[in-house]
């Protein structure tokens, strides 16, 4: 009834993201949850008397409700520990509801209805293949159509269909994936992705710019009335701030570096004065040389757009880095300044790590459907070799070899004889894994926690450190002598609920 606006948010970094509900009349703000861990994607249901709101708990993702007619505002969990729940909409009824949902036994995002009275969930879309999936939805004012999200391979597009045969009438591909979807009247949908805010005419398909140039900073958008929009908006950019902990001593901060904003990932160079960096600007990223007692930055050119980097390891004794560059393994060198790559655009590869000489690198690449670990020189112009079938990840010990295969558990190789270390990496694109002296160095994450954890493997001893996500992001780089790392910390951004009158 446009009284109230409900949000998430955080006050400060130590707090996790919770609920609130802002009374535009008078301008109170109530904190209706106090224990949530990832509070997301609210939307008032049952003729504006109940809050749904989805919550991240340990990497499960639950559906809640908050009865907004009593005064204790306790959260009820009306779907518990599925993979992904996405943003939930009004269905047809005043009772149900309509939300993108994975579940445990689905490898597809599907769109679910959920009758709040009966809790009956029942499926309403289906999907061909497991790269098919519908992420979002929204249904027109008359009730008859509904807008769906859907991206399939690499392709995003709208899915316009009949609301109860679910016929498809248009089809309208997008440039990107969609932050939300808005129907402003029967004919014209408003989208909203990372870098605009366009109009779709259902009828004739055409597309429609209405907001762009300052829209990297919104994050969410919602129709306030028929004239009005409501922004998230971000007033600044992320804050970028990096850490260094010691190791050695109960992995405590040694050392903060409060870097530009377009610089989002550091590691170690081969030398203690300066760092290598990657900046981003207006989608592309570059490779520099950054020197913090300076504050002095040496973009390194390339010749040609980087969307992508990730900075795998540092070879101090040839002096070059070890890099995934739009999906392909290069190397730097740090004298020269040049790039070579070692794998083709086409090629699947998992990650890189150099052989124990420093003289070869050693990836894991996926070949018709399974996962297989290669060898390739650095120095001479000849083709990888296979050395370890049904593995997807290495790194060097010495003489031995630690290997993880395709879910992650890891094992030790010596002279070709295997044996379970009875842990299990991550292969989250953010999470990291090392081998420096004798131990195994690897971050997990459920987006609430990173866990760090270290195991020796002369005695088998794991440790574990726990951290808020946001104190400490899982992507690390680790010293060569093993003894530091550098992360970073995401700080909390200045955020407002921005009117935009159409």
């Amino acid at each position: 009834n446009g009284k109230y606006l409900a949000f998430t948010g955080m006050t400060n970094v130590k707090q996790n993201s919770q609920v609130y509900l802002m009374d535009r009349h008078t301008g109170e703000i109530r904190q209706l949850t106090k224990t949530a861990k990832i509070a997301t994607d609210v939307k008032f249901v049952k003729q504006d008397t109940a809050i749904i709101y989805n919550d991240s708990v340990f990497g499960k993702v639950s559906l809640n409700l908050i009865d907004l007619s009593t005064d204790e505002f306790t959260p009820e969990p009306l779907i518990s520990e599925q993979p992904f729940i996405g943003r939930v909409i009004n269905g047809i009824n005043d009772d149900e509801i309509l939300f993108p949902l994975k579940s445990k036994d689905s490898s597809s995002m599907m769109l679910y209805s959920l009758n709040l009275t009966s809790k009956t969930l029942a499926r309403v879309t289906s999907t061909r293949h497991e790269e098919q999936h519908d992420y979002m939805a929204a249904i027109s004012p008359n009730k008859d159509l509904i807008a769906i999200a859907r991206i399939e391979g690499e392709q995003n597009y709208l899915s316009i269909r009949e609301q109860g045969s679910q016929n498809e009438i248009r089809k309208v591909y997008l440039e990107r994936g969609v932050y939300n979807l808005i129907w402003k009247e029967q004919e014209s949908v408003y989208v909203l992705d990372s870098e605009s805010l366009k109009l779709v005419n259902i009828g004739s398909g055409l597309v429609e710019e209405i907001v762009a140039g300052q829209t990297d900073l919104f994050f969410d958008v919602s129709l306030l009335s028929e004239d009005e929009l409501v922004f998230v908006k971000h007033n600044s950019a992320e804050q970028g701030l990096f850490v260094e902990r010691d190791l050695t001593n109960n992995v405590e901060v040694t050392r903060l570096f409060d870097v530009s904003n377009n610089i989002v990932k550091m590691a170690y160079s081969i030398d203690s004065a300066s760092f290598l960096a990657v900046l981003k600007e207006n989608n592309l990223q570059h490779l520099a040389i950054y020197k913090p007692d300076t504050q002095y930055t040496e973009i390194i050119e390339t010749g040609f757009e980087i969307t992508t980097v990730e900075i795998m390891d540092v070879n101090e004794q040839e002096k070059i880095a070890l890099l995934m560059i739009n999906s392909r393994v290069a190397t730097l060198d740090f004298q020269t300044k040049q790039l070579t790559f070692h794998t083709t655009a086409i090629q699947k590869v998992g990650d890189a790590s150099f052989s124990a000489t420093g003289q070869s690198i050693l990836f894991g690449e996926k070949v018709a459907g399974k996962w297989a670990v290669y060898e390739k020189s650095l120095f001479e112009n000849s083709p990888a070799n296979l050395v370890y079938a049904n593995y997807r990840s290495i790194r060097a010990l010495g003489e031995k070899y630690i290997l993880a295969d395709s879910d992650g558990n890891l094992f030790i190789s010596h002279h070709g004889e295997l044996q379970s270390l009875n842990h299990k990496i991550s292969f989250a694109l953010r999470s990291r894994w090392q081998v420096k002296g004798n131990t195994v160095i690897w971050t997990t994450t459920d987006d609430y926690e990173t866990q760090l954890h270290s195991l020796d493997i002369t005695y088998l001893n794991h440790q574990v450190k726990k951290f808020q996500f946001g104190d400490f992001t899982p992507r690390f780089s680790i010293s060569a002598s093993g003894d530091k790392i550098i992360h970073k910390s995401r700080q909390l951004r200045d955020t407002s609920l921005v009117k935009f009158e159409i």
